[in-house]
């Protein structure tokens, strides 16, 4: 089983510490000797929770079970399949009744009532079924769901997702949208073009300028203000622009 040393590893390789799940049940095994971290310092975060959800990941409905007792998140090999993987130190993790060696992870978009977000999964070929016995295609674990600070609410069987809305998309207003001197729609165009493309109109411009940047690939969404602001320039707001359409406003500096 998971060693301190494999976590001390795999924590430096991730940035930010993880540890197998806890969920007990027909899913998975429980943590053997491992202590316990609070979510965060609040009691609410720090009650244990599991629900599940449906969330839209490549185009694909998929069963996800958020589980604040499980630090690390997973996803099943055949959602996993085709997705971008990273190497990381092997460690073992009690998952679907089965003791699973997991040596990769990858990054996963998806999107929960229509709001897009990423979280890191370690492919497992299965993760079990739920109480009603159906199969769960992911665990979203405790550090995704920090890091976009949403928070269970077992009593309603809903998840607070303030936090993810006023991260997801920082809405302009129309004024702001009539002053846009630009349009790029990159709608249609696949990673890594929507950045490549969006740069590339950054070098045309003025400082000064703004763009609206309009893509309907869900990656793109966090992956182009990520670019864009790593070279200097000031994103003013994202927001939904239509189904599956998302609008970016960017100034250049």
């Amino acid at each position: 089983m998971e060693t301190s040393g494999a976590r001390d590893a795999l924590a430096v390789a991730a940035s930010r510490p993880m540890r197998g799940s806890g969920l007990h049940g027909s899913i998975l095994f429980p943590d053997r000797g491992l202590p316990r971290k609070p979510f965060d310092g609040s009691r609410e975060r720090q009650a244990m929770a599991r629900l599940v959800k449906s969330l839209q990941i490549d185009g694909h409905r998929a069963r996800a079970l958020f589980d604040t007792g499980s630090w690390r998140s997973y996803i099943s090999e055949r959602l996993a399949a085709g997705l971008p993987r990273g190497r990381v130190p092997p460690f073992e993790v009690g998952l679907g009744g089965h003791t699973h060696r997991v040596d990769s992870a990858c990054v996963v978009v998806a999107t929960l009532e229509g709001l897009p977000f990423d979280f890191k999964a370690h492919p497992v070929s299965d993760l079990g079924t739920d109480e009603r016995k159906e199969p769960i295609d992911v665990i979203v674990g405790a550090t995704a769901m920090e890091e976009w600070g949403m928070v269970l609410n077992p009593k309603t069987g809903e998840i607070r997702l303030e936090n993810l809305k006023s991260r997801s998309f920082t809405e302009y207003g129309a004024q702001e949208a009539q002053q846009t001197q630009r349009r790029l729609d990159l709608s249609g165009e696949v990673c890594p073009w929507p950045v490549i493309f969006t740069q590339r109109e950054m070098k045309k411009m003025a400082a000064g300028e703004t763009v609206e940047v309009l893509t309907d690939n869900l990656p793109s969404v966090s992956n182009i203000p990520e670019a864009v602001l790593k070279e200097g320039h000031e994103v003013l707001g994202t927001s939904e622009a239509g189904p599956g359409v998302y609008r970016i406003l960017i100034r250049k500096k």
